[in-house]
This record gives C-alpha cells, structure tokens and sequence, in this order.
C-alpha cells in the first residue's frame, strides 16, 4: 500500500461556513457541531468540510499564533470532514476522527 504524501499545514484553508444567500446578498451560515448554541463552546467541536484532490496527512500547527494543531489529520480524494475542536481558549484541535457519540445539529447563524 502506498502511504500517503506528509505535508505540514502553513495557511489554515479549512472552511467551516456555508453560505447562505439571499439574491446576492451573503445573509448568514450553516454550520454543523455539538455546541447546543448556548453557554460555553470549550470542548466542542465545528465539523469542517474539505474537497481533497488527492490523499494527504497534514500535521503541525497554523493560524496566526500557531493556535490550530493538525495531528496526523488522514484526507482521501473527494469529500472529507474533520473536526475543529476548542481545547482552550488560545488553542483549537483539528482532528479527522470525528466522535459518533456528540449530539451533532446543524445550526443557522444570521449576519446583520
């Protein structure tokens, strides 16, 4: 089996928004993620969606003070998830096993 190419991740190109529109005005996101939408987000997690071309691993650490921590983060070719988990309140962790057993609920956030 063929391992997959190693890269260490330097610009954080995950997106968690999707976009929703009205006409052509951007009105608010969609999100998935285990946070009930009320009191503290520590601990929960923001699933992110990424198309891959090709598989790869990132790993190591991006954002602006090194506050996003990729560990051995596995992506396939097409359509992949991971999660953005908030392990403090300087510190998010970016895995690809995502847990079964949160509450997962998709969430609407509307923009002024």
């Amino acid at each position: 089996m063929k391992s997959k190419p190693k890269y260490v991740m330097l610009a954080n190109t995950l997106r968690e928004d999707i976009i929703v529109w009205q006409g052509g005005r951007k009105i608010g996101r969609v999100y998935l993620t285990d946070w009930p939408g009320e009191g503290s987000a520590m601990e929960k997690s923001y699933i992110n969606f990424q198309y891959a071309d090709r598989p790869f691993v990132l790993d190591g650490f991006t954002g602006r003070n090194s506050s996003h921590r990729f560990d051995d983060c596995s992506f396939e070719r097409g359509w992949n998830a991971c999660a953005k988990v908030n392990v403090s309140t300087r510190s998010i962790e970016v895995t690809t096993e995502i847990p079964e057993s949160a509450e997962w609920a998709w969430r609407f956030e509307q923009w002024p």
